[in-house]
C-alpha cells in the first residue's frame, strides 16, 4: 500500500516511524524530524521519498529491514529532498537494509552508522548521489556497508571507525 504523510506544519514531532509497507512512501516533515523506516519492501513501481522543509540543513533517516528486489532498474530508492540539506545521517539497525540508490539532495556530509549491513548499490549509475560538491562520506559501526558507485560530488570516504567492511566503486 502507498503511504503519504505530510507533517511539515506539525509542531513537536521529533520522529516519524514508517513501519511495514510495499508501496510508494512519500513523507513531508518539518525541520528536526527524524524518519525511521522499518520492514519495507521496494520494487520497480515504488520508492521512498522524504521531503524536508526548506530550512532543514540536517536529516536523519533510520533503516531497519528496508529492501529492494535488486534488479537493474534502479528504482528501489530512498530519496531525500530539501533545498537546504547539507548533512545526512543514516542509521542502519535491526535487520540489514538493501536499496538500489540513496539520493541525498545537495548534502555534502553523509554519515552511515551501520550497526547491521547496509547496501545502496543498484549498479553502475547508483550508490549514493548528491548534487553537492567536495563532500565526505563517513562510515561507522560493525555492519558491512556496500555503497556501489560513489557520486563525483564526494571526494572523501572515511571508514576508519567501521569494523564490518566497506565495498564501493570510485
Amino acid at each position: 500500500d502507498d503511504t503519504l504523510a505530510t507533517l511539515a506544519s506539525a509542531t513537536g514531532v521529533t520522529t516519524l516511524n514508517v513501519i511495514r509497507g510495499d508501496g510508494t512512501t512519500e513523507v513531508t516533515v518539518a525541520d528536526g524530524t527524524a524518519v525511521n523506516l522499518s520492514t519495507i519492501t521496494l520494487d520497480e513501481t515504488n520508492s521512498i521519498n522524504i521531503t524536508h522543509a526548506a530550512a532543514t540543513t540536517s536529516a536523519t533517516v533510520g533503516v531497519d529491514g528496508v529492501v529492494g528486489n535488486g534488479d537493474a532498474t534502479v528504482t528501489e530508492d530512498i530519496t531525500l529532498v530539501g533545498a537546504g540539506l547539507t548533512t545526512v545521517i543514516v542509521n542502519a539497525t535491526g535487520v540489514a537494509s538493501d536499496v538500489e540508490e540513496l539520493v541525498v539532495a545537495g548534502a555534502t556530509d553523509v554519515t552511515i552508522n551501520a550497526a547491521v549491513a547496509f547496501t545502496s548499490d543498484g549498479g553502475a549509475a547508483s550508490g549514493i548521489t548528491t548534487t553537492g560538491t567536495a563532500g565526505t562520506i563517513t562510515i561507522t559501526g560493525a555492519g558491512a556497508v556496500k555503497i556501489g558507485t560513489i557520486d563525483a560530488g564526494f571526494d572523501t570516504i572515511n571508514a576508519a571507525d567501521n569494523t564490518g567492511g566497506v565495498t564501493l566503486t570510485l
